[in-house]
């Protein structure tokens, strides 16, 4: 699948975008609110490690900042409110397998996993210990240089 002309448009815009082609496909309305919220908890944590207020879709995409996120989040970093298991507990591993079926759709959309761009659901054994973290996220081959 070539690129589409979403690489260098701002990353918010181009979330924008691949909600609205979600909804176009007929995408369910809980369906599009959960990619949604993580896209946009993926953002922020991107914008906020690298202390800026936007970047390009394709910088967003990058494989360690995906690996930091899922790492984050498996710590419950990235947590916005109270769990019954207290504020600091790690992350559910259904949602962390959302959360990477999200990013693996998103880069699909800009055309990335024709590069082999793809995070891969962690195993059982990290599932059932989500603090220790492990890369999940590979290229398969060499990725495109787009700095």
């Amino acid at each position: 699948m070539p690129l589409r002309s979403h690489r260098a448009e701002d990353a918010h815009t181009a979330i924008s975008g691949f909600l609205t082609h979600l909804e176009e496909r007929g995408f369910v309305y809980d369906t599009r609110r959960l990619r949604s919220l993580f896209l946009m908890e993926y953002l922020e944590h991107a914008l906020a490690a690298e202390e800026t207020v936007s970047m390009t879709a394709v910088e967003l995409m990058d494989l360690v900042r995906a690996d930091a996120w899922l790492a984050d989040a498996a710590a419950g970093k990235t947590r916005r409110r109270n769990t019954l298991q207290g504020p600091d507990a790690a992350a559910a591993g259904n949602s962390q397998r959302v959360r990477i079926q999200t990013w693996n759709a998103f880069a699909e959309n800009l055309g990335l996993c024709a590069y082999g761009w793809k995070c891969h659901p962690p195993t059982t054994a990290t599932t059932s210990n989500p603090s220790r973290p492990t890369s999940c996220c590979a290229p398969r081959g060499e990725a495109p240089r787009w700095r």
